[in-house]
């Protein structure tokens, strides 16, 4: 009687499954998109960023040889102008040395986030793996009820067993004795 109660829910469970089965791949789609596109993403900022450290090395590394060379210019004439020379090439290379760092400090969040995305998109790959696998296994059970299905279906078909004729003793002493010629 139970059964007759929950015969509605019955029905309507394969079409609950089925939506389920649907969200799910939908969900397992967009999470790799998701992932894959985050990984890109990033490693699209990553390597701008890297891009800009070495310009800015670059600029760091040209206002620290003029600084030095406005130095020197100071040291032979020391006059106002060469003074707020060195004081201008001061404020240039800290300016590039702050810009350094900062893009450093940058990239090293940057690198944090990727290593995160990676770490999504590399879970994504070992879901894409287990899902898989499972499909497979599925599969297997599924073909190996089918098959146990076929075999119980089909009749069982005999064969005739071959019978060897018995020989004796007597039969052989007499066809010996028939095939031997008088000498």
């Amino acid at each position: 009687m139970n059964f007759y109660n929950n015969y509605s829910e019955l029905i309507i469970m394969p079409k609950k499954v089925s939506k389920a089965q649907k969200a799910f791949l939908a969900a397992k789609k967009d999470f790799f998109r998701l992932a894959e596109k985050t990984e890109e993403a990033i490693t699209r900022e990553r390597d701008v960023l890297r891009d800009q450290l070495q310009q800015a090395n670059a600029h760091l590394v040209k206002a620290r040889a003029k600084l030095a060379k406005a130095e020197k210019k100071f040291e032979k004439t020391s006059t106002a102008a060469a003074k707020k020379k060195v004081k201008k090439m001061s404020k240039l290379l800290e300016r590039a040395n702050s810009e350094t760092v900062e893009l450093r400090e940058t990239l090293r969040s940057v690198r944090e986030r990727l290593q995160t995305s990676k770490e999504y998109a590399t879970a994504a790959r070992f879901f894409q793996r287990g899902i898989d696998k499972l499909d497979k296994e599925w599969d297997k059970i599924i073909q190996n009820k089918a098959t146990k299905k076929k075999t119980v279906n089909k009749k069982k078909v005999t064969k005739k067993k071959v019978t060897k004729k018995k020989v004796t003793k007597k039969a052989v002493r007499k066809t010996a004795v028939t095939t031997k010629q008088p000498e």
